[in-house]
């Protein structure tokens, strides 16, 4: 089976949802809380990698 690895990245800040703060998009998943960083970012680090069939 071939493997392919998701990869999250983190820049050691966290996006959150608050009580009572309007969601822009409800259509979309609302997370609760997730790191932010992306593969472009210089600070960012691979934070963990979900392995998907």
């Amino acid at each position: 089976m071939n493997v392919i690895p998701v990869y999250e990245w983190y820049n050691g800040k966290t996006e959150r949802y608050l009580k009572g703060q309007k969601i822009a998009d409800s259509s979309k998943t609302v997370y609760i809380s997730r790191p932010v960083g992306d593969i472009k970012d210089p600070d960012s680090k691979i934070l963990y990698n979900i392995p998907c069939a």
